[in-house]
């Protein structure tokens, strides 16, 4: 899927879009942009994901407009209150974000696959270093070789050249 193309098609009409971010997270292609996500199959074309990304877009709620005060009403004269009878107060209760532990623990998940995507190529790095230092040991014995085989070189030839001109090397 091509991020790039993604953001071109939705530059004009998605808010934040340029901050879109595509990862596979358990077994889903997930799209994250402006703080929203929208997820397709993997096997989703690229059309698909833009048709879920505008859907995501379109489902943030529109922002609550500042309520301005009400101006103080005049205070009217009241009757002596009676003995009202009790009521209960209903008991406070914790209220939760639905779905909140989910997406924290996708987050998580997401940072999780990443770590270890780092660590695996750093891995595969230094191998490949290793791989490097061991070329450059092979190149070394190679050049010493060559030296070798110079030096036989030069001693058959002057040798020979000592043999044709009766010289003797002694």
């Amino acid at each position: 899927m091509d991020v790039s193309a993604i953001k071109a098609k939705l530059a004009s009409e998605v808010k934040g879009i340029e901050t879109l971010t595509v990862s596979e997270i358990g077994g889903r292609l997930v799209a994250g942009f402006n703080g929203l996500i929208a997820a397709v199959d993997p096997s989703s074309t690229e059309d698909q994901m833009v048709a879920a990304i505008r859907s995501a877009a379109n489902l943030r709620p529109a922002p609550i407009p500042a309520v301005q005060p009400m101006p103080a009403a005049p205070v009217a004269a009241q009757p002596e209150p009676q003995a009202a009878p009790t009521q209960l107060q209903p008991k406070a209760t914790t209220m939760s974000v639905t779905g909140a532990s989910h997406a924290g623990m996708s987050l998580k998940g997401m940072l999780d696959q990443h770590r270890k995507l780092v660590a695996d190529a750093k891995a595969h790095v230094e191998t490949q270093f290793g791989k490097l230092g061991q070329a450059a040991q092979a190149m070394q014995s190679l050049g010493d070789d060559v030296g070798k085989e110079a030096d036989d070189l030069l001693a058959t030839i002057g040798q020979f050249k000592n043999d044709l001109t009766g010289e003797s090397g002694t």
